[in-house]
């Protein structure tokens, strides 16, 4: 009789350590949940509400805290920085384990977009990893030590080299192969271009780049190739050469035969074009048609007004004649 109440015993307690254990894990979730409400709303008891009197803190820059005044402090001076707390959190859920019965370690993840650096420039997204140790104090889970941590690219590749690489996909996609359905991946949902001959910036949607080049690519074939790139911040410029082969005799009379170098210079948030600055050698085009033409219609146009009086002044002649 001892071994099934002894297995009756085992089952017992194991339900109950289970039981346990689901609370203390939404408690864990619940805390971690406030902290993100309260650093989202600027509000520092809430951030500060799940902490110990005694919590070891260290964010990703390495400033480290200890104790919850310290903290308090350093946290007013974190959200009274505009720059700081510009972007979007993305809060993963978090990983719980029990080393021992009073104490746990949680796991997460917080992906940041749209944050800036203190000169306004936008930093890349920022992947944040929280590992925070709780005890469990007078029947309550509490923060004792949280630090912050950023994963960095381990190849070494920047943001301009990141941004630089899709530059040259675009072009790769759009340009150089017939993939236009791709432009969405590259250009921001509304952007500002300024183009060559137009004397004010305007705004476009991103299809607009598809629209652009389905247009090419159905009165002509593409190729090019990439001279140069240099990036600055947040902008990339790329010199490259466009070779345009027209297949129609609208193709020939907008463009002709021409391989023509053209200078992009993007303006890049969050890994989209949010703007274009363009530097073409259309004087090398067939593009020179239509000025011709419209100066043609212009010089047409005001020789008209002449002759529209000279016929009036006729006619008046021939009343005053007869």
């Amino acid at each position: 009789m001892m071994k099934p109440i002894l297995s009756l015993c085992f089952v017992l307690t194991g339900l109950l350590s289970q039981g346990q254990g689901t609370s203390s894990v939404n408690a864990i979730k619940e805390s971690i949940s406030r902290y993100d409400q309260g650093w989202d709303a600027k509000n520092v008891d809430l951030v500060l509400q799940d902490y110990a009197d005694n919590i070891d803190w260290t964010n990703a820059f390495g400033d480290r805290t200890q104790g919850k005044a310290e903290l308090r402090t350093l946290l007013e001076t974190i959200f009274s920085l505009d720059f700081v707390m510009s972007g979007q959190n993305n809060y993963q859920d978090p990983d719980i384990t029990f080393p021992k019965p009073d104490l746990a370690i949680a796991r997460s993840v917080n992906i940041r977009s749209g944050q800036k650096w203190p000169d306004g420039k936008p930093m890349k997204d920022r992947i944040n990893n929280h590992i925070r140790v709780f005890q469990k104090l007078k029947g309550e889970w509490k923060i004792i030590h949280h630090i912050v941590s950023q994963a960095h690219d381990k190849q070494g590749n920047s943001q301009a080299e990141i941004n630089k690489e899709i530059a040259r996909n675009f072009y790769q996609d759009l340009w150089f192969s017939r993939n236009t359905d791709k432009y969405s991946d590259y250009f921001a949902n509304e952007y500002v271009v300024c183009d060559v001959g137009e004397p004010e910036s305007a705004t476009e949607s991103a299809i607009a780049q598809k629209e652009i080049a389905d247009f090419f690519w159905a009165n002509g074939e593409m190729s090019g190739e990439i001279d140069y790139q240099v990036a600055n911040g947040n902008k990339v410029a790329t010199r490259w050469y466009w070779t345009y082969e027209p297949t129609s005799l609208l193709g020939w009379f907008l463009v002709g035969d021409v391989t023509i170098p053209i200078v992009n210079i993007f303006h890049f948030e969050n890994g989209k074009v949010v703007r274009t600055d363009n530097h073409r050698h259309d004087i090398s085009t067939n593009r020179t048609n239509q000025f011709v033409i419209k100066g043609l219609l212009i010089g047409l146009l005001i020789a008209l007004f002449p002759t529209i009086i000279a016929f009036r002044l006729r006619r008046k002649l021939k009343k005053l004649t007869t």
